[in-house]
């Protein structure tokens, strides 16, 4: 057990060293070498738990993939539908970006899987999926206009959210670098509330 226990502890100590390393350069620009140093790990022992680079990239994408149903039984447990439920599920992958620097690195990657020589599915199939379904829900519900077609609109959710969450954090965001408003304080919530109200307006029935 307690073998078990510092396998555990340092695969993810070389998933955290790793993560790092690609949101600072992304996965083409990433070295093994400096993955591995960061980790402090002997390279035998990154070799024990991943076989290559892309291997580390494929378990990082795949951990933050694996949060994604716990959260959609989370906001069914919660009692929410349609455009809460997407804004709950929304809320909540922001939070992991801002907390998670794994979950930050495989969004990047994720946008990046074009370099990467696997088989991997991008979490963003399932995020557009989700969106869909919850926003015929919210059709049913009369949250959102009939003649809007939810797949297109699950789509574009999820690019807006994507970008969103970008910017906000970017040094060219202008809001960035104001801390007079206290509500704008932390720019990604504050972007994400002018992202949702925009969306709110633009999906509403009349």
């Amino acid at each position: 057990m307690a073998e078990q226990v510092r396998a555990i502890a340092t695969r993810d100590k070389i998933m955290t060293s790793a993560a790092q390393v690609f949101v600072e350069r992304g996965y083409a620009g990433a070295g093994l070498a400096e993955i591995i140093a960061g980790s402090g790990m002997t390279r035998g022992a990154f070799y024990f738990h991943f076989t290559s680079k892309a291997d580390m990239a494929i378990a990082i994408i795949d951990r933050q993939h694996s949060t994604w149903v716990p959260l959609q039984q989370t906001a069914t447990e919660q009692g929410l539908q349609g455009l809460d439920a997407i804004r709950y599920l929304i809320d909540r992958v922001s939070q992991q970006m801002r907390d998670d620097v794994v979950a930050r690195a495989a969004i990047k990657l994720a946008r990046e899987l074009e370099l990467i020589d696997a088989d991997v599915i991008s979490p963003f199939t399932d995020w557009s999926s989700c969106f869909g379904y919850n926003l015929r829900q919210a059709q049913l519900l009369g949250q959102m206009r009939n003649d809007l077609d939810p797949t297109t609109y699950a789509g574009v959710l999820v690019g807006m959210f994507l970008g969103v969450e970008e910017f906000s954090q970017s040094p060219v965001n202008a809001l960035a670098n104001k801390n007079a408003n206290a509500r704008i304080l932390n720019t990604t919530h504050y972007s994400l509330d002018a992202m949702w109200e925009m969306v709110l307006r633009g999906l509403s029935v009349r």
